[in-house]
């Protein structure tokens, strides 16, 4: 019972990360320093489309870290990569808003950075040598961040609840003052 108890929580805080790349090459090295499959949940899809079409039919778990990491690159079907980045950052942020998105682009104008952080991505992560290494920065830091949120919670709840307890004395005193006086006299 227990047992079961510390794996239902383990399995909701996993992180669950994301990548959309038509490069299949530059994945598998990040899932190989992403080696803890207790740990992480990885994701790997060609197009946003596919990833879309996974979001749909599968459960998302608000307690869990989900994290995005979207490339596209120039194809011969119109529209351009820009496009395709601003368009995907903008369909996660309207679907799920508390997700963390971040672009992996070659693109180096700093407009479209500008268009993709007003769409909602947390980043830019330009694809070079050190992507893999940002990558990983990127996960490792969202992962503290909610785990120091987690602990400020928990600290609150036990102030919280003795405050709730030091209120209660108080009016049970003033209660107690109005209806029997003579207690507080003697």
């Amino acid at each position: 019972m227990i047992a079961g108890f510390l794996n239902n929580i383990q399995k909701k805080k996993r992180v669950f990360i994301y990548f959309v790349d038509q490069n299949r090459t530059f994945f598998p090295l990040v899932k190989e320093k992403l080696s803890n499959e207790e740990k992480y949940k990885m994701h790997l899809f060609s197009t946003p489309d596919t990833l879309f079409d996974h979001l749909k039919t599968s459960n998302i778990d608000n307690t869990s870290i989900n994290i995005f990491f979207l490339n596209t690159e120039n194809n011969h079907d119109g529209v351009s990569e820009k496009d395709k980045l601003i368009n995907s950052v903008k369909k996660i942020k309207n679907i799920y808003s508390d997700f963390n998105v971040f672009a992996l682009t070659n693109l180096k104008d700093v407009n479209i950075h500008n268009e993709l952080i007003t769409a909602g991505a947390l980043g830019i992560i330009p694809k070079n040598d050190s992507s893999i290494l940002r990558v990983l920065n990127h996960i490792k830091g969202l992962i503290s961040e909610k785990n120091l949120e987690e602990k400020r919670k928990a600290r609150i709840l036990p102030l919280k609840i003795l405050l709730l307890f030091v209120l209660l004395i108080i009016i049970l005193a003033i209660i107690t003052w109005f209806l029997y006086p003579e207690v507080f006299y003697t």
